[in-house]
Parts: structure tokens; C-alpha cells; sequence
């Protein structure tokens, strides 16, 4: 059971007040948060230094038309994973 399904479990053991409160409290707390977005969290995570540079566009990064398979000789891989976990 994760912490939200505990929360709601305790939730429901509240008197319709103390329920009224908590819903009034939460909605203050989830206005009053901003929402970054997502080149502002790669922004945040670059000044922390857990990234050490920027990603470029995901459209930037996929070069679907440079792929070209790697041609392996032998059994599938999936096969070989499976046998060495017996």
C-alpha cells in the first residue's frame, strides 16, 4: 500500500469538518505550489549539477534514418539471459 492509498484510508475516518478542513488546506497548498515546467527542471537540475549539460530537442536527438542494427550471430540475447538465470 503506497502513502496516498494511507492518506485516503485516514481520510475516511475524519468527521465531515475535520474532512472539509483538510480538502481546504490541500487546495491552498496545491495553488500555492508553481508548476515548473519541464525546461525549467532541466534548468534547476543543470544549476545542482546532477546534469552536466542541457539535452537537445528530442527531435534533435532522434536520427531515426542513421540507425542501422547491429547483426549478432547466434541465439537471441533473451535466450541467453534466460539460461544463465537457471
Amino acid at each position: 500500500m503506497d502513502a496516498v492509498e494511507k492518506l485516503v484510508q485516514e481520510a475516511r475516518s475524519l468527521t465531515p469538518e475535520e474532512l472539509r478542513r483538510l480538502i481546504e488546506m490541500l487546495s491552498q497548498y496545491a495553488e500555492s505550489e508553481p508548476v515548473m515546467s519541464e525546461e525549467d527542471f532541466q534548468l534547476h537540475l543543470l544549476d545542482a549539477g546532477i546534469l552536466s549539460e542541457l539535452p537537445g530537442r528530442l527531435e534533435e536527438r532522434l536520427h531515426l534514418s542513421d540507425f542501422r542494427p547491429i547483426i549478432v550471430e547466434g541465439k537471441p540475447l533473451s535466450e541467453t539471459i534466460i539460461e544463465e538465470r537457471r
